[in-house]
């Protein structure tokens, strides 16, 4: 049974904690449970920022974060999204782009879709909404839990923290354990396409691919410790609230950061990695907000190759 969402946003939750759903965003999240209800299974859950929110685990989130569970799902939404009327009065808006973010089965990351949805002739964003397709969630039983949200007609599905856990720390493993075997194919020629590694997205040659694969671990490490966070504020606030798999996955979350962070000190290309991208650091103008805070976390990732 799905619990109650209380009117502060979440059981004891204080008021301040919610932040405004628009008539939108409420409307996207009826679909969704719409497409769950025919479905035996929930084939869309809500991850990332908003769900750990439901779980009362951070006090904001950002946009939507979504996993499909199939290819078929993610299409029956984006479907019912872009066939709804463009009445202002309900915040509907006229346009929807939906744009492909590939991903990498050699480093288990799914293939995403990025969703901008824009109010009529304005063109403001009204919300942003990130799907991944991610078949691990419904192949191995991934725990799903619901909740009453207000504005939202049936309870609204999410993935728990736990197993937003496992998927991380499986991907976790997997880097470390091929992070040399990985390297070897690409210093040898492969062509693997590694996307969303901010400063290699279009390489050059091989070197730049392998840099690739370092800012990819490294964006995980990041997540993990992030996570690492997460879970201890947790066991302060609630310790009542840790089940046996959730304790499991925070020993275990702890441990592969700490074998991933090993390996990537250990990398025959750190040296060289480290020197191109401060090399990027000290030679790249940074005139705005966005590109300062860029540079910044930049600066963060590479300092984690080097364990304290």
């Amino acid at each position: 049974m799905p619990k109650e969402w209380t009117a502060t946003g979440g059981p004891g939750a204080p008021n301040h904690w919610i932040p405004q759903l628009n008539a939108l965003t409420l409307k996207t999240l009826e679909i969704i449970q719409e497409i769950n209800g025919a479905n035996t299974d929930p084939a869309i859950l809500i991850t990332g920022s908003y769900s750990r929110f439901l779980q009362n685990l951070c006090p904001v989130f950002n946009d939507i974060d979504i996993i499909c569970t199939t290819e078929a799902s993610a299409r029956a939404l984006f479907d019912t999204l872009q066939s709804l009327n463009t009445d202002r009065d309900f915040e509907i808006p006229k346009n929807i782009t939906i744009r492909l973010i590939p991903g990498c089965p050699a480093i288990k990351l799914p293939n995403a879709y990025n969703i901008e949805l824009e109010y009529g002739d304005l063109g403001a964003r009204a919300m942003g909404i990130q799907v991944s397709v991610d078949a691990r969630v419904i192949h191995d039983n991934a725990e799903r839990l619901a909740v009453h949200v207000p504005g939202v007609e049936r309870p609204v599905w999410y993935l728990s923290f736990a197993e937003e856990t496992r998927l991380l720390n499986d991907t976790l493993e997997h880097l470390a354990e091929n992070l040399d075997a990985l390297t070897g194919q690409l210093q040898e020629g492969t062509v693997c396409d590694l996307p969303r590694t901010i400063l290699f997205n279009f390489p050059q040659s091989p070197d730049e691919r392998i840099y690739g694969l370092l800012m990819r671990a490294l964006l995980s490490l990041n997540k993990a410790w992030q996570f690492i966070v997460l879970h201890f504020e947790q066991k302060k606030g609630n310790p009542d609230c840790l089940t046996d798999q959730l304790q499991q996955e925070q020993q275990r979350l702890r441990v592969l950061s700490a074998n991933l962070q090993t390996k990537l000190h250990s990398h025959v290309y750190r040296d060289a990695f480290e020197h191109r991208v401060n090399d990027w650091l000290t030679t790249t103008h940074h005139v705005n907000d966005y590109e300062i805070k860029r540079k910044d976390f930049v600066k963060a990732l590479l300092a984690m190759m080097h364990p304290e």
